[in-house]
């Protein structure tokens, strides 16, 4: 057996890792394996980005002329994601010069945060959502399979393996739209806020106020020219994609033999059949945010019109993510689909005298 734990150095991550395994009676043998880890993570993201595990057992039986081995696998797990940042970009085109903006380290910083844990959305239809915007790259797997291999007369060998898992989870990651400076934004904001409310015969300007929205200082007006050191705010979108149902289930059989020509070199010769079944079952809404450029504990924050009305509501700028992007992404969407494979195969492998030619076909379907 083994075990082993894991300490991340300089991020807060550890990990378990066990495994152990023997025979039982002479012709059985069996190995099981896991693995725990939880922490931040690699990214500052202030609450346990990593968080899960997985667990796997396997079990063989050898007899004369081959052998039969069975095995489970449950996961679940969380990551956090490695989605775009902010930086700073200077030099030309031709010799360009990176580096982190000030209070966001590019290397270790995040646009996840924890005032923004719960995302709101709706499907295509009218159903609400609500989306827990902290489980990052979220999968959660359960396994079977068996593998087969027999030794058959004249030198063949069949080999079976079969596998079916029920799979599901969540694709809840924010990335960066865009930075830009505070005051320009919010008046950004305003000038379209005001030219819809001009057409209802409400005069207000085209300068926008900044409100914090979460944290110590919620409610209070943010200083535009020096929030949080660099003077800029970002749209995060926010990508709520729920995986319901990406079941599926494999089979591949095959039957291979060496042929030996003595000094003339040797003919490998396969031939198999395989066959599948992928479901494919998700929807996704995805929000777009406004908060600080700030690699840890991000604050939302809020726009306010010329009379002191909220346009944005605890950072949400908007349901769906149109934010100049040519409304891409900016609507619910649904996918419901199966696909199913089948594909039979062949190939040669010729080798002599340290020459290899090989060849291979295989005529596949998918509907």
């Amino acid at each position: 057996g083994a075990m082993g734990v894991t300490q991340g150095i300089d991020y807060a991550e550890t990990r378990f890792d066990v495994g152990y395994g023997g025979p039982i009676g002479k012709d059985n043998t069996f190995y099981v394996s896991g693995f725990q880890h939880y922490g931040e993570g690699q990214k500052t993201t202030d609450f346990d980005g990593v968080r899960g595990g997985q667990a796997r057992l396997n079990f063989t039986h050898n007899f004369e002329n081959g052998y039969v081995r069975v095995y489970i696998k449950a996961l679940n797990d969380r990551v956090s994601s490695g989605m775009p940042v902010p930086m700073k970009i200077t030099g030309t085109d031709a010799n360009p010069t990176f580096e982190s903006l000030p209070g966001f380290d590019v290397l270790k910083g995040t646009t996840a945060t924890p005032y923004r844990q719960i995302g709101v959305g709706t499907t295509t239809g009218t159903d609400r959502i609500v989306n827990d915007q902290t489980v990052g790259l979220h999968t959660i797997s359960t396994a079977v399979g068996f593998e087969v291999n027999l030794n058959l007369p004249g030198d063949w060998t069949l080999n079976n393996k079969f596998r079916t898992a029920a799979n599901s989870g969540d694709f809840n990651v924010p990335g960066t739209w865009c930075a830009m400076d505070a005051q320009t934004y919010a008046n950004d904001l305003a000038t379209t806020n005001a030219a819809l409310a001009a057409n209802e015969g409400k005069g207000l300007t085209n300068v926008g106020a900044l409100r914090y929205s979460t944290g110590p200082n919620a409610g209070q007006l943010v200083d535009s020219a020096n929030v949080n050191g660099n003077g800029l705010v970002e749209v995060v979108h926010q990508f709520n994609s729920q995986l319901k149902n990406f079941n599926n289930t494999f089979n591949d059989a095959k039957l291979t033999k060496l042929f030996k020509f003595d000094d003339a070199g040797k003919l490998n010769v396969t031939a198999g059949f395989f066959s599948g079944v992928q479901n494919v079952d998700l929807i996704y809404d995805w929000n777009a945010y406004l908060q600080e450029v700030r690699g840890k504990d991000a604050n939302l924050l809020d726009v306010y019109d010329s009379n002191g009305n909220p346009i944005t509501y605890r950072g949400l700028i908007s349901y769906g993510v149109g934010v100049g992007d040519g409304n891409w992404g900016s609507q619910p969407a649904e996918l419901n689909t199966t696909y199913n494979v089948v594909a039979p195969y062949g190939a040669l492998s010729y080798k002599v005298k340290g020459l290899t030619i090989g060849s291979h076909n295989i005529v596949g379907r998918s509907e």
